[in-house]
């Protein structure tokens, strides 16, 4: 069975960066066990609170924050209507942004100027972009399930729509259709290398037109691209296995986690068995990941993989109904958007039940020790 259908089974079992060189004070943006919205000092515990009020007629959906600033986006919900809020790392209130639907994903292009979001709403699911200085948004597409990414520049978008489309759309609406054929419920990613995204059973990197096949792999692939690596995982494969095309001979490589060296083609198996998520250090030279350690308590692993071999495992927990449901069915694309890494990559941050204890759990890499910061459910790191 493919990975994403078995973790809503999972699911059911159990119920921004300076713009100096120098990395942000490392913060977290979490919503709390009452729905509630907070910022967290990793080091010192202490709670700003960003809300108070969420109830049953107004809800509160996951701050993410802006790669380009030192402030972070959230969704809001009542019965009179839905907006995007804006607050900056003080805990200050910075904007609201009406919007047509309810936001259930957001993602901040590079610039930090324009945010994508996905809603449903009349036209089932819709695809809008807001401007975040004019505080306007524009419907421009619709379609499910829709996966996308950013271009480099922040003025384009490629976009996965069903298994029938892949695209480019622009701000204006204009839609290039690309010759190829969408893999199924993969996210698309738009690098300085160039487009990526899976068809037939290929991730291609297509720089302008000019494709070049990267992996081959008879099962369902996920990947995340960083600098001049790219982590490829092949959840099922046929007897044929993964194959990295660079030579003229492919290398067939054994089901799992891969980490491939875009120029060179030199690959290293990370992980053998599938993994519930990955995602690369703000430096990109490690890789953490999400093992899936006991299917009948549902609890799972933080590993860290070095670049040279070694990995660093931390304590097994049962990570939150939340991360299951909304999360980890859909990682690729949320590696798009949000990160577990602390902007000086030296912890990462889970929200889960371990020793018996629910919060929001930060995994410092120093000491391989975790420590609970509060309760909570969904929890990411400034940029």
């Amino acid at each position: 069975m493919k990975l994403r259908v078995s973790l809503l089974l999972v699911a059911s079992l159990i119920g921004a960066a300076c713009t100096s060189n120098e990395p942000a004070a490392p913060r977290l943006a979490v919503i709390d066990d009452t729905g509630n919205i907070s910022l967290v000092d990793a080091a010192t515990e202490d709670r700003t609170r960003i809300t108070t009020n969420a109830a049953s007629s107004l809800s509160y959906f996951q701050p993410v924050w802006s790669p380009s600033e030192d402030l972070f986006v959230y969704s809001e919900a009542t019965p009179d209507g839905s907006r995007l809020v804006l607050v900056d790392g003080n805990g200050d209130f910075k904007k609201r942004i009406e919007t047509p639907v309810s936001s259930f994903f957001h993602q901040w292009n590079p610039q930090g100027d324009r945010i994508a979001f996905l809603g449903n709403g009349a036209a089932g699911l819709e695809f809008h972009v807001a401007d975040v200085e004019a505080g306007t948004t524009t419907m421009l597409g619709t379609g499910a399930p829709f996966y996308f990414d950013w271009s480099p520049e922040g003025d384009r978008i490629i976009a996965q729509v069903g298994r029938e489309e892949l695209s480019i759309r622009d701000l204006d609406g204009a839609v290039e259709t690309l010759d190829a054929i969408p893999g199924e419920m993969q996210a698309p990613q738009w690098t300085d290398h160039g487009r990526w995204y899976v068809s037939d059973g290929r991730l291609v990197l297509d720089d302008d037109g000019s494709t070049r096949t990267i992996a081959i792999a008879d099962g369902f692939i996920t990947f995340a691209v960083s600098g001049d690596r790219v982590a490829v995982q092949s959840t099922t494969t046929g007897q044929d296995g993964t194959s990295v095309a660079f030579q003229p001979a492919p290398v067939s490589l054994d089901p799992g986690l891969h980490v491939v060296d875009i120029e060179s083609g030199e690959t290293e198996l990370v992980n053998r068995d599938p993994v519930l998520g990955f995602w690369w250090s703000p430096d990109g030279t490690r890789l953490a990941y999400l093992t899936l350690d006991d299917l009948d308590t549902v609890e799972g692993s933080w590993h860290v993989w070095d670049g040279t071999g070694l990995t660093t495992v931390f304590p097994a927990g049962r990570p939150s109904l939340q991360f299951f449901r909304d999360l980890a069915p859909f990682f690729d694309q949320y590696t798009r958007s949000m990160t577990v890494w602390s902007p000086d990559g030296e912890s990462l941050v889970h929200p889960m039940v371990l020793s018996n204890l629910a919060g929001i759990w930060v995994l410092p890499l120093s000491t391989g020790e975790p420590t609970q910061v509060g309760d909570g459910v969904w929890a990411t790191w400034n940029r």
